[in-house]
Parts: structure tokens; sequence; C-alpha cells
């Protein structure tokens, strides 16, 4: 809980710096950017101090790039006229895109697949949900 408003108010405190000077490219840069980089390192301490984990670098890195690509082919949804049906289709085009985003940038392997069925597993709606998103997930990873 405390990395998480460590991050809220370092990503709010982008947000209001940048949005009025950037608009939607501050928003942009706000969440995806400047929340991943927050969120990782916040956690990846985290990480280490209660587990003793130490989490490889590269791989934090493939979600950073697979973060920022996403941005990318969110951009043009957002600086287009935003209405509800824009926003609904922004949302549609980043759940079909990162998960490919996943799989091509390595973030997601049949080891993250199966971390991911058995994290979940006898969550009765988390697991459907999970399981739905690791078949698709799959079907990427495999290719």
């Amino acid at each position: 809980l405390k990395y998480r408003i460590i991050s809220s108010i370092i990503q709010l405190a982008a947000l209001i710096y940048l949005v009025p000077h950037m608009r939607a490219i501050g928003a942009i840069i706000s969440l995806f950017v400047i929340g991943s980089i927050i969120n990782n390192f916040l956690f990846l301490g985290g990480i280490k101090k209660l587990f003793g984990i130490n989490v490889e670098l590269a791989n934090l890195a493939r979600v950073f790039l697979a973060n920022i690509l996403l941005g990318l082919v969110m951009l043009p949804v957002i600086l287009i006229k935003q209405n509800i049906v824009d926003l609904l289709f922004g949302f549609i085009l980043g759940f079909l895109v990162y998960p490919i985003l996943l799989a091509l940038s390595g973030v997601a392997n049949t080891e993250f697949l199966s971390d991911i069925k058995r994290f979940t597993r006898d969550i009765p709606f988390v697991e459907k949900v999970a399981n739905f998103i690791v078949s698709y997930l799959d079907y990427f990873v495999r290719v």
C-alpha cells in the first residue's frame, strides 16, 4: 500500500504538471512512462526487502518496452476527438495489442503463463478471467 501511495502521488504530480503543458502527450508520459518506471522500481525494492529476491533488470526493461509500445499504439486514439466510442475503441485496442507486445518483447513466455495459472488457481472469478487471458497470450507466445 505504501508503494502505491508513493507512486500515485508522483503520477498525480506529473499529471498536474505535464497535462496543462503537453495535453494528451503529458498524460501518456505521466501514466505510461513515469508511472511504469516508478512502480517497477518501488516494487523491486519491496520484493527485495520482503523476500530477498533480486529481479533481473532485463525482464523489467522488457515490461517497460511493452508499456512504451502500448503508449505509442494508443497515441493516435488519445489524440483524436475523445468521446465514449473513441475511448472504448482505445480500451479494446489496448486489450488486444498489449498481450501481443508482452509476447513479442519476451515478457510473456510459457513459464510466465504457468505462474499466472498457478497463482490464480482456486480463486473462482479471477481464475476464469486469468485463464481467458492466458489462453489469448499463449497463442502469441507459441507463434
